[in-house]
């Protein structure tokens, strides 16, 4: 008769304080995630990922929102060390999309959101601009790939919105996404997700909201900032006047694609450069190439952009240039091509 030995194996289970293991992390369609990265130690090789929750009800905010995202001082405390605020080499961004196949909560199918740092809080710089539609779409899918990864990872012990990645051995981490260093493949051309030069800023900073919905221009949404005690605060851009009320003033009973004052520019035009739509308006001139619209702060814009067209659109489409305008919190502009043929172009508002 054989004789068997049993051999135990001793398992050991690590616990790191910060982790609660066995707790999977959420995301419904139409969240958007927040990322922190270092790149030094503490925490060079940990990303800090954070689901902000819908971003409808940031884009469609009236006032300050503290976001209830847990203790997230405690999770930064132990990650990045008790000085991450004023660490000049940590950074945070904002990123995603709220569908690559669908329309979700008013955004159209590809709308992408990114963030921007701000030079001074409240002030955006010049929006983002992603052109094409089969761009944004190769971008929305690299966004998504990380965000169908979130609920891979376990919720921290301190949030259950946020989440640590290890950047060496995970293949979605927040930092693979981040040029420059990231993953060629999740960075094309060395850029955030593909598309944006750069999203982050220093903890210290503020954060601008850039919506780019189907039209390519992005909408500024707000501003993001992160208190000392961790306290994540979005403020959104004021927005005081909508086109329905506007138009009752300047175009009673009319859409925002007719033309009240039978000037040449439709009524939703005049709503975004702020001119009366009672009365005619000389419509912008090209100067030196370059043809400047004013654009009034204070209004509820959707989206909004230029086109241009050889043709004015009978056999060339009416389409998105590149590269795209210029724009600022109080003007859009585009300069003309040079050496090309006959080109139009038009600036196109969704109120």
């Amino acid at each position: 008769m054989k004789s068997y030995k049993l051999k135990l194996a001793r398992i050991i289970l690590f616990v790191f304080p910060g982790v609660a293991l066995g707790t999977p992390a959420t995301y419904t369609s139409g969240d958007i995630l927040m990322g922190f990265r270092a790149d030094s130690e503490p925490g060079s090789n940990t990303s800090y990922v954070i689901n902000l929750g819908p971003v409808a009800a940031l884009r469609d905010a009236t006032a300050p929102i503290n976001l209830p995202l847990g203790n997230l001082k405690a999770d930064l405390d132990f990650t990045f060390g008790s000085g991450w605020r004023t660490r000049t080499d940590l950074f945070w961004g904002v990123g995603g999309t709220p569908s690559n196949v669908a329309d979700v909560a008013s955004d159209p199918t590809v709308t992408l959101y990114g963030s921007k740092v701000q030079t001074s809080v409240g002030t955006p710089g010049t929006a983002w601009s992603v052109a094409g539609s089969s761009t944004r779409t190769s971008i929305a899918t690299v966004m998504k790939g990380l965000q169908d990864a979130f609920p891979t990872y376990q919720q921290t012990a301190n949030s259950t919105k946020a989440v640590l990645q290890t950047n060496s051995t995970d293949s979605f981490d927040w930092r693979a996404y981040m040029a420059t260093g990231g993953d060629p493949d999740k960075t094309t051309g060395n850029k955030d997700f593909g598309a944006f030069a750069n999203i982050e800023g220093l903890p210290a900073q503020t954060l601008s909201l850039f919506r780019l919905p189907n039209q390519a221009q992005g909408v500024y949404e707000g501003y993001f900032s992160i208190s000392a005690a961790g306290v994540v605060t979005f403020t959104p851009e004021p927005s005081t006047l909508t086109f329905a009320t506007w138009s009752l003033t300047n175009s009673p009973g009319q859409t925002a694609s007719q033309d009240y004052d039978n000037d040449g520019l439709s009524n939703g035009i005049e709503f975004f450069m702020g001119t009366p739509g009672n009365a005619p308006t000389p419509s912008p001139a090209l100067v030196n190439g370059t043809i400047t619209w004013p654009r009034a702060t204070g209004r509820s814009i959707s989206s909004f952009g230029v086109v241009i067209s050889s043709d004015l659109g009978i056999s060339d489409p009416w389409h998105a240039p590149t590269p795209g305008p210029t724009i600022t919190t109080t003007q859009v502009s585009y300069s003309l091509p040079n050496g090309q043929g006959r080109i139009f172009s038009r600036l196109f508002v969704t109120p």
